[in-house]
């Protein structure tokens, strides 16, 4: 141990062996966590594909039927407003066009500027009594769609039967035509009846339930309306507010999509495989690929890749900046687009360019900690003996910015 003469000590650099020998291990445990381990963690790399958009619970898809006035006058305000996408199961040629001319400025302005999606519900609602027949009320509706649609979204969208309509064709021909025009049947599974036509509308709470379950089932859900205050097959105004105000409130929980969207998601993640090319302190360097055809399935999928320990914000593709959170990193790829770069921006001394601590460094670290624990007048041998480590890598920090 270091003797003391008795004398005031001129200022903190005089330390006993106690505090000297605590300094030591206590640096010497700072360089282990900031210098001896390679910031390039043996998980980055890692990624998985989230079952659904955002890594959200679960999937919500709202359907309007038929083109009915008020779903333009007051359904498509109404989505605006909070921020929520609707599937609109038009056919403009129905009841003389009625329904859909009679606002035919607003579907056609207001639709897919708005992040909503148009559907395929026969040109006319009026069903099919052959294979000619209903070739023609899908292509005929099919060719509008795509000329609404922004050219960056592909022709692919949904197709469901009009209901109470003869349709005289087999599954099979139906099959031939949906894949001749791009179109894929409504999935059915998870689907919950009209609306307007049931008890369970009856209240928002009713309402809400079929959304619960999709968070808490894990599941996809689609609840569907004609009406909104209109005549026959319509749903309260007031319950069809309040339950938009409730699926606004769990955007965090619940991916509200269009029908396609979301059909797209589950084809491309399910037939998904990733490849990890490269991996070093600098950049990840990734593929996903997706067995579907990439002329049609566009769909951004949600990938979550764990990254190396120091990034604090990762690029993507040189083309958008994603928070670093816990290790991890959630963007959005479309597979079948070559490969993903991901560049890290790190956060401390361990950067891409092997920036070394030197030893300016250490000594104003060290004299910056000695300042908070030991008075310029000290005299005597009672020292600190217990050392303030969050201070510690705090200071550290500040060297290293």
């Amino acid at each position: 141990m270091i003797k003391e003469s008795g004398k005031r000590l001129p200022h903190y650099i005089k330390i006993t062996g106690n505090l000297l020998l605590t300094v030591i291990l206590t640096l010497s445990l700072l360089f282990q966590n900031r210098i001896l381990v390679s910031p390039v963690n043996a998980e980055a790399g890692n990624t998985v594909i989230t079952k659904w958009k955002g890594n959200k619970e679960g999937a919500l898809s709202i359907q309007f039927a038929d083109g009915w006035i008020s779903q333009a006058d007051i359904a498509i305000p109404a989505l605006n407003q909070r921020g929520l996408i609707g599937s609109f199961f038009i056919a403009p040629g129905l009841a003389s066009g009625y329904y859909y001319n009679a606002r035919k400025e607003i579907w056609e302005n207001q639709v897919y500027q708005n992040g909503h999606e148009f559907d395929n519900h026969t040109w006319s609602h009026s069903g099919a009594q052959s294979y000619e027949e209903a070739d023609q009320e899908i292509s005929r509706l099919a060719e509008y769609i795509w000329s609404l649609k922004p050219n960056d979204l592909s022709k692919f969208h949904a197709f469901v039967r009009p209901g109470g309509v003869p349709w005289e064709i087999t599954a099979s021909q139906e099959q031939t035509i949906l894949n001749k025009y791009h179109v894929f049947r409504l999935p059915w599974e998870g689907h919950h009846s009209f609306a307007d036509e049931y008890e369970w509308s009856s209240t928002v709470d009713k309402m809400f339930a079929f959304v619960q379950q999709a968070i808490d089932e894990k599941i996809w859900v689609k609840v569907a309306f004609h009406g909104i205050d209109e005549h026959g097959l319509s749903v309260n105004k007031s319950n069809f507010l309040g339950f938009l105000d409730k699926i606004a409130a769990a955007e965090d929980r619940v991916w509200n999509g269009g029908y396609t969207q979301i059909y797209k998601y589950i084809q491309e993640r399910d037939t998904a495989t990733i490849s990890i090319l490269e991996v070093n302190e600098n950049r990840i360097i990734l593929k996903l690929i997706s067995d579907q055809d990439s002329s049609l399935y566009d769909q951004p999928l949600t990938l979550i890749t764990e990254v190396p320990i120091h990034w604090q914000t990762c690029l993507v593709n040189q083309d958008r900046t994603y928070p670093v959170k816990n290790g991890h990193v959630q963007y959005e790829v479309i597979p079948n687009k070559g490969d993903t770069i991901l560049t890290g921006n790190p956060k401390d001394c361990l950067t891409g360019n092997d920036k070394k601590i030197n030893a300016d460094d250490v000594l104003l670290l060290l004299g910056n900690y000695l300042k908070t624990i030991i008075p310029l007048d000290f005299h005597g041998d009672n020292l600190i003996n217990t050392i303030d480590y969050g201070y510690l890598i705090q200071i550290w920090g500040q060297t290293c910015n």
